[in-house]
């Protein structure tokens, strides 16, 4: 099994964290270690760290890193769903419980 980064993302994932966050992920990329991101505690996010989490993707990217996001709360899924951003911080689309009619 691969070792990787995993980064604990806090409850309030705002601007008082950012610094903070920033540096973790750019350790993570340094590493050059695949990187999880364990998001169930997170209750708030705001604009700030959506653009960090969003530039870390994009240069994870480039990197060819592999980033996965690891049992997101609701908060993450609903915010990242409302700004259409899923794909450019690289949480997987919301698997839609199919119904037979």
């Amino acid at each position: 099994m691969t070792d990787a980064c995993v980064i604990e993302l806090p409850e309030r994932l705002d601007i008082t964290c950012v610094e903070v966050l920033h540096v973790e992920l750019e350790d993570a990329l340094a590493s050059g270690k695949p990187v999880h991101l364990e998001a169930s505690r997170v209750m708030k996010l705001d604009t700030a760290a959506i653009q960090v989490l969003e530039a870390f993707y994009n240069e994870a990217s480039k990197l060819h890193m592999k980033v996965d996001w690891l049992r997101p709360s609701n908060t993450v899924e609903e915010v990242f769903d409302f700004l259409d951003l899923r794909p450019k911080v690289g949480l997987n689309p919301k698997v839609q419980e199919q119904t037979d009619d």
